[in-house]
C-alpha cells in the first residue's frame, strides 16, 4: 500500500515511544500500555480500521499521566505503581 514502517529491532513499544518522544509520531497505536512506561504520553489502545463510530465516552484513546481534573502522575510514579501491581517487566509484582 506504500505506507513507511519501521520494523522493531526488539521491543515494538520501546520503538514507538523513542518515536514519539522525538516527535516523529503524534500518538502510539498499541493494545499493550507498556508504550507509556517508555516515555508515550498518548497512546490508542483500541484503534479500529473500519468505519465504527464508538461512543462519545469511549474514543479509545488514553491521554496517559494527565486527567480531565489537572490530576497528573510523573513517568517515574508510574513505573512504581506497575511494579508494585504487577507488569511484563515483573509479573507477580512487589
Amino acid at each position: 500500500m506504500g505506507l513507511p514502517y519501521e520494523q522493531a529491532g526488539g521491543e515494538g513499544e520501546a520503538l514507538c515511544a523513542v518515536m514519539y518522544c522525538q516527535g516523529l509520531v503524534d500518538s502510539v497505536v498499541s493494545s499493550d500500555g507498556d508504550a507509556l512506561l517508555y516515555g508515550a504520553r498518548r497512546l490508542y489502545k483500541d484503534l479500529r480500521l473500519h468505519a465504527r463510530l464508538l461512543p462519545d465516552n469511549h474514543s479509545g484513546e488514553w491521554v496517559a499521566l494527565e486527567n480531565d481534573d489537572g490530576v497528573s502522575i510523573s513517568g517515574q510514579d508510574l513505573m512504581a505503581v506497575c511494579l508494585l501491581a504487577g507488569c511484563d517487566f515483573l509479573s507477580e509484582g512487589l
